[in-house]
Order: C-alpha cells, then sequence, then structure tokens
C-alpha cells in the first residue's frame, strides 16, 4: 500500500475501493456537476489497475490524486492519447516507465494551501517507487472561456491567452511559455510540479466548457 505520511492532523495514503465513498463526497465538492466521476467510474478504474493517493485533514478526504502507469517516450508527444475518456482508461501493462495524471482534485477550501504540495509529493514519491521516470498531466486551461462556477471554479476568461490556444490551432507554432502562464491553472501546475508544456490537444474533454474542450498537456521528469 505505501508508505504513510504524517504532519499534524494531516496525513497521505494510497486508496483503496474502501474509500469511495470519501473519494464521491471529495468529488462533488470540487467540480461541476459533468466534470464529477461517479462510483462505477472510479471501482473501474481501480479495477484497471490505476492508483490513487489521497491527503485527509482530520479524517475527511481534502485532496487525491489519479493516475495510471504506462509507456511513455517524451521526445515523441505526438503518441499522447488524444481525449480523456483514453487517458484515464489505459490498462497497466506489464514494462511502464511514465505515469499519466489525469485527476488532481483538491478541495476548494485547501487549494493554494499546504495540502496540494504534501498530496503531489506523497504521489511523485509512489510513483517513482513503482519505476516512473515521468509524469504527464492534462492541464486544464479554464480562463480559455472562463467559468463562473464557484466554490469549485471561479476563473474570468482571458482574450490573451485564448489568442495564444486558437494561434497554435492555425499555425501549428507551440506557445511560448510566458503565453501559457497566463491561465492561473497552468501557472500553478507549473509552479507545484516543475514540469513543462508539450502538447495541447483540442476535444480532449468537451464536457470542460471552460478550458474550451482543450489540455494542455505537461510532462514532469521524476528521476
Amino acid at each position: 500500500m505505501g508508505a504513510m505520511h504524517t504532519h499534524k492532523a494531516m496525513e497521505t495514503r494510497v486508496l483503496g475501493p474502501s474509500d469511495l465513498p470519501a473519494i464521491i463526497d471529495l468529488e462533488r465538492a470540487s467540480w461541476a456537476t459533468g466534470l464529477q466521476a461517479d462510483v462505477r467510474l472510479i471501482e473501474k478504474r481501480f479495477a484497471l489497475g490505476h492508483q490513487m493517493v489521497g491527503a485527509w485533514s482530520d479524517g475527511s478526504l481534502r485532496g487525491m490524486t489519479s493516475f495510471s502507469y504506462t509507456w511513455f517516450d517524451p521526445r515523441h508527444p505526438e503518441t499522447l492519447p488524444r481525449t480523456f475518456v483514453e487517458f484515464s482508461s489505459l490498462p497497466v501493462p506489464a514494462r511502464f516507465n511514465t505515469a499519466f495524471g489525469y485527476n488532481l482534485n483538491v478541495h476548494p477550501a485547501e487549494r493554494g494551501g499546504r495540502l496540494v504540495r504534501r498530496l503531489l509529493q506523497a504521489a511523485f514519491e509512489h510513483a517513482s517507487a513503482a519505476g516512473c521516470k515521468y509524469l504527464v498531466g492534462d492541464g486544464r486551461c479554464p480562463s480559455y472561456n472562463g467559468s463562473r462556477d464557484p466554490p469549485a471554479d471561479d476563473v474570468a476568461p482571458n482574450p490573451q491567452f485564448r489568442q495564444a490556444i486558437d494561434e497554435f490551432m492555425r499555425s501549428g507554432v507551440f506557445p511560448e511559455e510566458r503565453k501559457l502562464m497566463l491561465d492561473p491553472t497552468l501557472r500553478l501546475f507549473s509552479r507545484l510540479m516543475n514540469c513543462r508544456f508539450i502538447a495541447i490537444i483540442p476535444d480532449f474533454l468537451p464536457a470542460d466548457t471552460a478550458s474550451g474542450g482543450f489540455r494542455v498537456m505537461y510532462l514532469k521528469v521524476m528521476q
């Protein structure tokens, strides 16, 4: 199950099917209705061999991250899955070098605090111990359209950011990092994960209207 890390009233540990009620409560608190995972989907992810690490505070699940293991060559980002369903539904092969992180779910009251850093560190350690050299994740970019769904999502639209994404779609020239940093969620990923952005995929998750269905994929080298 992996090591448990404690600090004051906070602990991080690997989650299992017995944690489903707490996982569903966190989904409902953190995501707009169209982005929530239901019990059946989470059970399927466990059955596929996916890993979930949670951060608990005073007995309540306040954050979690989900990832699968796969084989990936970072020199070829064009081989990444083109949809969120595929990205988050891969069976775990016998040989792997990468964690595909498809869910970073943090209670709105905990965002920006130390819990997020502790959660990510625990997940990095878990994946690295399993033999992963890389983490690839799908970065939301809600300032593409903006969202008014507080407290889970309250982000103003940013026309400059949207222009950078649209220009990439027209030209194929990857945006400068400073333009991607106009989005607060991508900025947070960059700061917390020390990652770089390697691909922009349209229609990755059409239900995420705030992000225009886009995902900005990031790569973290872990060892």
